[in-house]
């Protein structure tokens, strides 16, 4: 179930980590997944051309131009954003150039008002610099005428000088630019007549063609141009590369106009569909950029792609989705550990389930999204445009207008629209023949009889559907194209891009973020219930926590009225049922104790009584001490509650000095009971001090309310103590084991005789320092003789100040007991019996001096 519980947790954070992700890396990672499938990126490009080494391809990005450059064998070298005082989205490309410097040039009809607009040329420099040289106001009164009538020559370099021309109105205006700080510069102006191609020469001059002729600086050339439509006039080195539209061929003349030679078959070479421009570069290679992400270098020999220059390759693309796969592989490991791991893989009821609702959310937006909200909103648009653009194409069909004049009519009706949606329109009239499509009328400078693969976005596809329906009408992104058959023409109408892109774009985020917005005020209202479930829940697990804690008085109040309310409830019976069992098994373990000490447990080592056993045992260096005591004889012939009584309140009070001063008690009985203590020799002595002292205070106590008096005495020895358990399995005890116990009997024996209240052996004399002691002798155990010593200063204060005077003398007296020199020791302790009659160690001395002056071969001992 653990493992199970990671995998699903995991994937939930997976899913919603990759959601995340995609709001910031979405747009690179589609560009690359659209780069590895059909070999372009997302980003559609509007015109691209060709200028001694270099590619430019510029492109819309919002409300700016993208201007992208690179060389011609496929390597991109910059890319930046330009920023025009005016929206891109009201522009239309009308000239492209990539200087040698690293400049780019660029002319754009831009909206001057609503009646007008200026066709303006800007210098972009290589850190994105915009320099606006030339701004000229289109004649004319329409749209189409103002575009028909005013275009702008192809650029070309010479010695680092810019040429071009910008016809207009049936002239020609030359200009140059001779570097950065010397402004434009006016050069000649020539007659233009209907010309549909124009280039500035070396020497400034301008070369003019159209339909059936070409003039180099006003002069006729010498060759023959019949059935030639020159299009696409550019100068290239020593002479000037054009293209006949009405052939499709690339040819190529002297500056002098003496010679023409063809180049190469363009329509032969390669496809034209989806054509958006055309440039002419270095000796007569054509660059062409077509669907606005497919840009090739065609030559006489071969085509060459350059999409390298607009998109990253393929492995650049492999690389930055492998790296996005491995952060998220690393964001959702983050976060699943910060949330589940550290958590022993349990998520928050907020998090889990609002993470599985979100999981959820998400994957029925994107679907709702991506299957219906889009296509709806690119649906309904595509059939306002093609109603818009048939409406308008009817209309002007029926007019009566010839073929020549139906392209500017439809485009002057459209560009009229008071939504400015339709600005980017262009229109022309086709005619199939044994050539392929010819243009009958365009909008723009495409002379009549010209290739309809030169003009803008022409589909040959669409065309011929048209032929076989009709009318035919596509969509790809942002470009709409209208097609309609008539009279053995096809009327096309394409709008690309601009506006109403730029509206279709808008319509679709809103109604995305609208459908978002949605789906996340229900998701946030399934959380917030969540988060307010999950609170009582976190009441709930955090009062069990208490009560595995040992809280038992922990209770629920919870008034939910549901399933969570009964859970509070129950929770709060099982606490009261737990906390009677604990009641009865503390009374019980309080029982135990009263067998097994808590004391007796730390000696073991165990911190409860439910785990002594048997095999329970400690060994340890501690002191031992015996602690013995007797009342009159009489009390022991009478039979009643009181001699327990008696033996209770001593045990009671000297028991309590004991374990105040970290003693264990062991083994009691009815005349004393046995102590271990192992805070060394000094705490034992201080105990047994302490223990007497406490009986003399009883005793007075006892004596003023008429009770007997207790005599008790204590042994202390200090050694090896083994402390474990003994007993069968219905009933079992702690015990003692050490010889120290065996030492502690026997002085209990002597301190009877001497009358003394504690005796000690040499091991535990050192800890007597500050307490009134003295030696007594020695007394034999066994085969060993051992040291005696006795500490007086549990005495009665009489005796006690009696033995402290007397201290010398009594070892005197011993000395000379031990030296058999008994008569001395007679004399000496017979004078200490006569001045202190209440010390029963030299009473008991004086009785052995007696005995064995008698015996003197006699061992000398304590012992009678």
């Amino acid at each position: 179930m653990g493992a199970a519980r990671n995998k699903i947790s995991f994937i939930i954070i997976g899913v919603l980590a990759a959601f995340v992700l995609a709001l910031f890396f979405q747009p690179l990672a589609a560009d690359c997944v659209s780069v590895l499938a059909n070999g372009w990126g997302t980003r559609r490009y509007l015109a691209a051309a060709a200028g001694g080494e270099s590619v430019v391809a510029v492109s819309r990005e919002d409300e700016a131009f993208r201007v992208t450059t690179g060389t011609l064998d496929g390597r991109r070298t910059d890319e930046w954003t330009v920023h025009l005082p005016v929206s891109a989205e009201t522009c239309t490309v009308a000239g492209l150039y990539p200087a040698a410097d690293g400049a780019v040039w660029l002319g754009v009809y831009e909206p001057a008002d609503s009646a007008s607009e200026n066709l303006t040329v800007y210098r972009i420099t290589a850190d994105g610099e915009t320099e606006r040289l030339l701004v000229y106001p289109c004649s004319g009164e329409t749209a189409a005428e103002r575009r028909q009538g005013t275009f702008l020559s192809s650029f070309s370099e010479q010695d680092g000088e810019v040429r071009f021309a910008l016809v207009d109105d049936g002239t020609a205006q030359a200009y140059r630019y001779g570097g950065a700080g010397s402004g434009l510069q006016q050069g000649e102006i020539q007659p233009a007549y209907d010309a549909s191609a124009a280039a500035v020469l070396a020497d400034g001059s301008i070369a003019l063609g159209g339909t059936e002729w070409l003039e180099l600086d006003g002069r006729s050339v010498d060759f023959s141009l019949d059935n030639c439509i020159v299009t696409n006039l550019t100068q290239v080195g020593a002479g000037l590369f054009y293209i006949d539209g009405a052939s499709l061929k690339v040819f190529y003349c002297d500056l002098t106009g003496t010679e023409c030679a063809e180049v190469f078959d363009l329509g032969r070479s390669t496809a034209l569909d989806g054509l958006n421009s055309l440039s002419i570069g270095r000796d007569g290679s054509v660059l062409l950029l077509r669907d606005g992400h497919t840009l090739e270098l065609v030559t006489e020999s071969r085509t060459v792609s350059l999409n390298s220059v607009l998109y990253r390759s393929g492995a650049a693309g492999i690389a930055i989705l492998a790296g996005l796969l491995i952060g998220w592989l690393l964001v959702t490991a983050l976060i699943w550990y910060l949330l589940c791991g550290r958590r022993r893989s349990y998520l928050p009821l907020a998090v889990g389930a609002g993470g599985k609702l979100a999981v959820c959310a998400l994957v029925i937006g994107a679907l709702v999204s991506g299957l219906v909200v889009r296509p709806m909103v690119r649906s309904n648009m595509a059939r306002e445009v093609e109603n818009v653009l048939a409406g308008a194409a009817v209309l002007a069909a029926d007019s009566g207008v010839s073929a020549e004049e139906l392209p500017a009519q439809i485009v002057d009706s459209l560009t009229a629209l008071s939504s400015g949606d339709y600005a980017a329109v262009t229109a022309a009239v086709y005619e199939q023949s044994g050539d392929g499509w010819l243009v009958r009328g365009d909008s723009g400078t495409l002379p009549a009889g010209s290739r309809a693969a030169l003009s803008p976005g022409f589909s040959e596809t669409l065309a011929q559907q048209a032929v076989q329906d009709g009318s035919a009408f596509s969509q790809e992104g942002n470009t709409f194209r209208l097609c309609l058959y008539r009279d053995g023409q096809v009327l096309y109408v394409m709008v690309a891009d601009g506006a109403l892109g730029a509206r279709l774009d808008a319509g679709i985020s809103r109604s995305v973020s609208g459908l978002w917005a949605g789906i996340a005020l229900l998701w946030a209202a399934a959380v917030i219930t969540l988060l307010l479930v999950g609170r009582s829940l976190g009441r709930v697990g955090r009062a069990m926590e208490q009560l595995s804690g040992g809280d038992m008085e922990t209770r629920l109040a919870l008034s939910t009225g549901d399933e969570v309310e009964a859970l509070a409830t129950s929770f709060n019976s099982m606490a009261r049922a737990m906390q009677r069992q604990e009641d009865n098994l503390a009374g019980l373990i309080r029982a135990y104790l009263r067998f097994v000490p808590e004391r007796v447990l730390a000696l073991l080592g165990k911190e409860s009584v439910l785990d002594v056993d048997k095999r329970t045992f400690a060994a340890r260096r501690m002191s031992a001490m015996m602690v013995w005591f007797e009342f009159p004889e009489r009390v022991y012939d009478n039979s009643t509650r009181a001699l327990f009584e008696s033996i209770n309140e001593v045990i009671e009070r000297t028991a309590a000095i004991v374990a105040r001063k970290g003693g264990t008690v062991f083994n009691f009985a009815y005349n004393g009971y046995d102590v271990v203590l192992d805070g060394g020799e000094a705490e034992a002595v201080s105990t047994a001090v302490a223990v007497q002292q406490e009986v003399l205070s009883l005793n007075e106590q006892r004596a003023i309310d008429g009770l007997p008096t207790v005599t008790l005495r204590i042994a202390l020895d200090v050694g090896e103590v083994m402390i474990g358990i003994v007993g069968d399995e219905n009933q079992m005890e702690p015990a003692t084991i050490s010889s120290s116990f065996t030492t502690a009997r026997h002085l209990i024996g002597l301190a009877g005789r001497l009358e003394a209240g504690i005796l000690c052996t040499e091991n535990v004399i050192a800890g007597a320092a500050g307490y009134g002691s003295r030696y007594m002798g020695k007394t034999r155990q066994g085969d060993d003789m051992l040291r005696v010593y006795e500490i007086f200063d549990g005495d009665p204060y009489g005796i006690r100040r009696g033995k402290e005077t007397s201290g010398r003398q009594f070892s005197q007296g011993v000395f000379a007991l031990y030296s058999h020199d008994f008569a001395a020791a007679k004399r000496i302790f017979l004078e200490l019996v006569h001045d202190h009659p209440g010390d029963g160690g030299a009473r008991y001395y004086l009785y052995l001096a007696d005995r064995l002056a008698g015996q003197p071969d006699q061992e000398v001992s304590l012992e009678d």
